[in-house]
């Protein structure tokens, strides 16, 4: 028996490093993946109002910190990119075991992802914790691909796919810390603008950018909207259905399925139309023509924030000591993207996109100062000047100056607060001054910039 104890151990301790550490190196390397769905899992028992679900188009639409800063609500966004629409029921299910009375929105054009392929698959699975629901889930969704054997068995185990995932293994699949952000955006592009055409008079046009090969099954697409809604009326899901504003291709995506989930009497929030009234600008706030921006994402968040407030009353729990990690959420995500994102922003003011950004000419560095200058914009009262910069560690934008319009052609501030070496840069916000207060314009959000290298005797 002392013979066989040894091997026994080296056997076990060997099964254990394999399927556990091992395990994480070999799942889909997606940061953002990983924290939404290891984030859901490490929420307390029913403390969530809702749980909005779908593909990138809610990542990139709501930002669950903004939503608790601006009205206390708890809505958590599980999102996967191409989130296959044969697992909502299957997230759902999952996610209820722990939030059961929570809202679950679904992004309706989340249905139109009826064709299930590898990646998607090992998006949606990879970071899922087992359990029979997990595993009913990959039946459904393999036996729909026509995944067999080793091809099949990769999803159950990630290391079989050992000799073609080595080289894609980067510093994060050793080591992955929940960043605590509540499945929050602050990945590169998000953070980033629309890229504009170069072609004159085409300035407010996105970029072309490279759209993925949709196959529409416009069967297969109901028969799985209609199995869903089943599924919520027997197991009395509380559901809010809801279309983000959406692009002409990609609204002939789920043509017909708002008809069919209104006349089964679900909830239906239709924002497909309604970018002006949640004041999103193609030009400024999106990253390509589908996903917006920061700047884009805050207004939406505002705006789906008010709507489940007041649709659903949920309560304003700030304040709560068992929402601490929420406050923490808040001022973790503020601080990423306060850098981006000037106060105004961020505090909600009110907007007015009429109110054209100026033109910025530049800023210079001469005689140990910073001038920096831009055009009039016409319907300004005046201008709060941004500046951020690289030398510390604070980036946000701060507002260093408010400047009177006096219908000159142009502007210009001298900026003598010099820190050190490093870039700075800065922005013009232009303003309005109203009966009802302040109204704040567009800005260009990557602004002009400055180099200053500064020598030992400066």
């Amino acid at each position: 028996m002392k013979k066989l104890l040894k091997p026994i151990c080296f056997l076990i301790i060997g099964i254990i490093i394999f399927a556990f550490p091992v395990r994480r190196m070999f799942v889909v390397n997606d940061f953002r993946i990983y924290q939404t769905i290891h984030g859901f899992q490490k929420e307390k028992k029913e403390t969530l109002d809702a749980v909005y679900i779908g593909t990138s188009k809610v990542y990139a639409f709501w930002q669950p910190p903004v939503g608790w800063n601006d009205f206390g609500i708890t809505v958590y966004s599980y999102a996967v990119p191409n989130m296959p629409a044969h697992a909502i029921k299957y997230i759902v299910e999952d996610a209820r075991k722990t939030q059961p009375d929570a809202l679950y929105i679904i992004n309706l054009p989340t249905f139109y992802v009826t064709d299930i392929t590898e990646d998607r698959l090992h998006y949606m699975v990879d970071y899922m914790p087992l359990s029979q629901n997990k595993l009913a889930m990959l039946k459904t969704l393999l036996d729909e691909m026509g995944a067999t054997g080793l091809s099949r068995m990769e999803y159950y185990y990630p290391p079989i796919r050992f000799h073609s995932r080595w080289e894609e293994l980067t510093s994060s699949s050793f080591r992955r810390v929940s960043n605590g952000i509540k499945g929050a955006s602050h990945y590169t592009k998000f953070l980033g603008f629309t890229k504009k055409k170069e072609e004159p008079g085409n300035d407010e046009e996105f970029a072309e950018t490279e759209e993925e090969v949709v196959t529409i099954d416009k069967e297969k697409q109901k028969e799985t909207l209609l199995d869903f809604m089943d599924f919520c009326e027997e197991e009395q899901v509380k559901i809010l259905f809801m279309i983000p504003p959406l692009s002409e291709s990609e609204a002939q995506w789920i043509d017909g399925l708002s008809e069919i989930v209104t006349e089964r009497g679900f909830d239906l929030l239709d924002l497909s139309d309604k970018s002006d009234e949640i004041g999103l600008q193609p030009h400024a706030d999106y990253y390509d023509e589908s996903h917006t921006n920061v700047h884009g994402s805050l207004k939406a968040t505002y705006y789906l924030g008010k709507y489940l407030k007041d649709q659903y009353g949920f309560e304003d729990k700030r304040g709560q000591k068992e929402y601490t990690d929420w406050d923490l959420a808040r001022d973790k995500y503020y601080g990423e993207i306060s850098q981006y994102c000037l106060d105004v922003e961020l505090e909600n003011g009110a907007r007015n996109y009429k109110i054209k950004a100026p033109a910025l000419n530049g800023a210079k560095y001469v005689d140990d100062q910073i001038t920096v200058s831009w055009n009039r914009s016409k319907k300004a009262h005046g201008y709060q000047v941004y500046r951020k910069t690289t030398i510390s560690g604070d980036k946000a934008w701060r507002m260093i100056a408010d400047i009177p319009d006096t219908e000159e052609k142009s502007y210009s501030l001298i900026d003598k607060e010099i820190l050190g070496s490093g870039d700075y840069i800065y922005t013009v916000l232009p303003y309005q001054d109203t009966d009802q207060g302040r109204i704040y314009g567009s800005f260009i959000a990557k602004g002009v910039q400055v180099s200053i290298i500064l020598t030992e005797e400066e």
